[in-house]
């Protein structure tokens, strides 16, 4: 009993440190700071001191246009079928899947009722879609719908690779 609980505590704590990096990452890249200024939101502070982005309805209505992919595979297939470096293409499609990948694993450890591939498809979903409407409403990225597909998957392929090893260890164990 005594080392499923160290064990659960083990996989929060992995969990906590996952979610600190998870926003760094994604929300958090260029470093910055929060601040309020003159009735305003200001994110991100450059190391100069001054601004990055401000959140205004009229900044939100640029990104709408100009920064935001509500198009199902546009992203994918541009990196796909342009003359990409292969790493670029690589670090922009996998880094979405690699990264929701802990969540697939980790979150059935903490919350094992929450184990079925449905549940951590629906919980990568809501969790990728609250980080890309930050990003949208704050700048602090763009919005991007590939981002939604490629981390669903990354946490599908998560829980799936958890299944796989646990069915490994009991045919080994047997």
């Amino acid at each position: 009993m005594r080392s499923k609980r160290q064990l659960t505590g083990l996989a929060w704590l992995l969990f906590l440190l996952y979610v600190a990096v998870l926003l760094k990452l994604v929300l958090f890249k260029h470093s910055g700071t929060i601040s309020f200024q003159a009735g305003h939101l200001s994110l991100g502070i450059h190391p100069t001191g001054r601004m990055v982005e401000e959140v205004s309805l009229g900044r939100l209505l640029f990104r709408l246009q100009y920064a935001a992919n509500f198009v199902p595979f546009k992203t994918i297939a541009y990196y796909l079928n342009r003359d990409f470096n292969t790493l670029i293409a690589l670090w922009n499609i996998g880094g979405n899947i690699v990264l929701f990948g802990p969540l697939g694993f980790l979150v059935p450890l903490i919350l094992p009722r929450f184990s079925k591939v449905r549940h951590i498809a629906a919980i990568a979903f809501g969790v990728s879609l609250l980080l890309e409407l930050v990003q949208l409403l704050t700048g602090l990225g763009s919005f991007d719908v590939d981002d939604l597909l490629l981390n669903v998957l990354g946490g599908v392929l998560g829980v799936l690779t958890v299944r796989g090893a646990r069915r490994v260890i009991a045919v080994t164990v047997k």
